[in-house]
């Protein structure tokens, strides 16, 4: 991307993502292909707002089922 559209880049759909466990803290790994962006925004030290949507739960939790009786 050039530098001057990198710098224009406001808003950016990650598509979707996986929570990874480490010890005690919790992952979300971006996609490289976006490298240059997450450089520029790094290096000039961009605030960031995330926001993060639920899309499904791939595994089942008894919890909702005992709660739904």
């Amino acid at each position: 991307m050039a530098g001057n559209l990198i710098s224009q880049v406001k808003t950016m759909l990650v598509a979707r993502r996986r929570l990874t466990k480490a010890g005690g803290r919790y992952f979300i790994y971006l996609p490289v292909e976006y490298n240059e962006v997450w450089e520029h925004w790094y290096e000039n030290g961009a605030v960031l707002r995330m926001v993060i949507e639920v899309v499904e739960f791939k595994k089942a939790n008894d919890n909702n089922t005992e709660a739904e009786s």
